[in-house]
């Protein structure tokens, strides 16, 4: 629940040193009667490693002796990613945009915009099987190239055009109905060329393609 992380940390925290404390004892008496310098060394260790619970409520102490910064104190992941598009987008621009065209023929719909990826969706119908009455390749294909040319054209600057230059597609699963989801994320973002990585699931999650696409971008013409 938002806002529940410090208490939380704290209530670990409590719990953590109550252990330390236990086992403090455990060892002070277990240690009684080694040297004075071995007993000396276990207590100080134990005792900074108590302070340090105490004072930090938890977060946990890298190898360099410093206090890694607790969830609530990190930068959102939106501020971090969220230069990775160039161009306004949602995903009611994303639809309204292929209306008219193979995608909105087919039924694909475009579902999420994240802070680094596109969501969407193909339907296994009559529209988009094959033969066999499995889905047909070449959806999961258009699906694939569908996100990753979004992906890579929204988040180029303003005025540049992206082009596919080749895409792969690995088939690992048949589908026979529902609706496959496609989710692509950048691989590689260069000034001249673009990798986006495309995995599409079916609706229990399963894996049904692997796909990579590879985006030439393209300069404004100069006048």
């Amino acid at each position: 629940m938002p806002g529940s992380g410090l208490p939380l940390r704290r209530a670990i925290a409590l719990a953590v040193l109550s252990l330390v404390v236990l086992i403090f004892t455990v060892a002070s008496m277990t240690i009684a009667h080694a040297p004075p310098s071995v007993r000396s060394l276990a207590t100080s260790s134990l005792l900074r490693l108590i302070a340090v619970i105490a004072l930090h409520g938890g977060s946990p102490v890298l190898t360099d002796g410093t206090i890694e910064p607790s969830c609530d104190d990190r930068t959102p992941r939106a501020g971090l990613m969220a230069a990775i598009w160039k161009r306004p987008i949602s995903v009611e621009l994303l639809n309204s945009i292929h209306v008219g065209t193979t995608v909105s023929h087919l039924g694909i719909e475009f579902l999420e915009v994240g802070d680094d990826f596109i969501r969407a969706r193909a339907p296994v119908d009559a529209r988009t099987r094959q033969p066999m009455g499995v889905l047909h390749g070449g959806i999961s294909v258009l699906l694939a190239e569908s996100l990753g040319s979004c992906g890579a054209a929204f988040s180029s600057p303003p005025g540049y055009g992206a082009v596919g230059l080749e895409i792969n597609a690995n088939h690992l699963r048949s589908v026979n109905d529902g609706w496959v989801v496609g989710v692509c994320r950048p691989f590689h973002t260069g000034r001249t060329t673009q990798v986006w990585h495309i995995e599409i699931s079916n609706e229990r999650g399963q894996l049904t393609c692997a796909s990579r696409i590879t985006i030439a971008l393209l300069s404004p013409q100069q006048p």
